[in-house]
């Protein structure tokens, strides 16, 4: 298996850079307009954006913040980390699908493909529901809406999704099994005929 530096290396020009960069991106946009923690709910249909939350999930989301920006080598959202976590206590997040690869490809169990095929499915499935479009409301844009129905997205939804991305750079699983999305003639966030 690649170290995780030389994986890292080849992806960071393709297409899970891109993303990583735009769910960055949607972050930023996700700061209260006093810059002092992240907004926890936004609704791109009505332009609503709630600021109270679960503590647990603000802290949550620093981790994925520091998490995704230390992957990117970018800190400007590290000031608003640092005060959103005032008054918070550390909290540990385990994510799941990715992990269970690397694991299993540890133990030589033999269930390694399986779990990257899982994974790689998993993959193709967030690439699609990321919200990407052009007709996508700028807040919008780059995240992660909390149902592929509904449009209404949490921070705790995009941060699993970013870390579920950056776990498969990790494990050198860097494109999906096969492709959804408009290419395809899928479109996940689209309600089914």
């Amino acid at each position: 298996m690649p170290t995780f530096e030389a994986v890292r290396s080849s992806v960071m020009t393709g297409l899970l850079s891109d993303r990583l960069q735009l769910i960055h991106e949607w972050y930023r946009g996700m700061v209260d307009p006093r810059g002092a923690r992240f907004l926890y709910l936004y609704d791109p249909e009505t332009d609503r954006r709630v600021a109270a939350g679960s503590a647990i999930r603000e802290i949550a989301t620093v981790w994925d913040v520091e998490v995704l920006g230390d992957f990117l080598d970018r800190d400007e959202l590290a000031p608003v980390a640092e005060r959103a976590l005032a008054g918070c206590e550390a909290l540990v997040a385990e994510r799941g699908v990715a992990d269970a690869f690397a694991v299993a490809a540890q133990s030589e169990d033999g269930g390694a493909d399986s779990y990257r095929g899982h994974a790689q499915r998993a993959l193709a499935f967030l690439l699609a529901a990321q919200r990407t479009a052009p007709e996508c409301a700028p807040r919008e844009r780059g995240g992660f809406g909390y149902s592929l129905e509904n449009r209404t997205q949490r921070l705790d939804v995009t941060g699993h999704a970013a870390s579920g991305f950056i776990k498969c750079v990790e494990n050198g699983i860097v494109r999906p099994e096969k492709p959804l999305g408009p290419a395809a003639g899928v479109e996940p966030w689209r309600a089914s005929p």
